[in-house]
């Protein structure tokens, strides 16, 4: 998941502002967060530095959204992980 501190000059919000961002984010995230999404976030260039194959919810996500598109076939399953 996207993480404020990263994004966002820390300094520029206040606690509770940073509070009020995080649960609206996640909010969104949990409602309109698919397998594609994920997978999306994975090869998007312009997201490198959110190390988001570090996050656990995304790696699942896009593994997973590989072995359906590919369910039969484990060798375009490993070269597309």
């Amino acid at each position: 998941m996207f993480q404020i501190d990263q994004g966002v000059n820390s300094s520029s919000l206040k606690k509770k502002m940073k509070i009020q961002l995080r649960t609206c984010i996640n909010e969104r995230w949990k409602i309109m967060h698919t397998r594609l999404h994920s997978r999306g976030f994975l090869l998007e260039h312009e997201y490198r530095l959110f190390l988001q194959h570090e996050n656990e919810e995304v790696m699942s996500d896009s593994h997973a959204l590989v072995e359906c598109i590919f369910n039969k076939d484990v060798q375009s399953q490993i070269n597309l992980t």
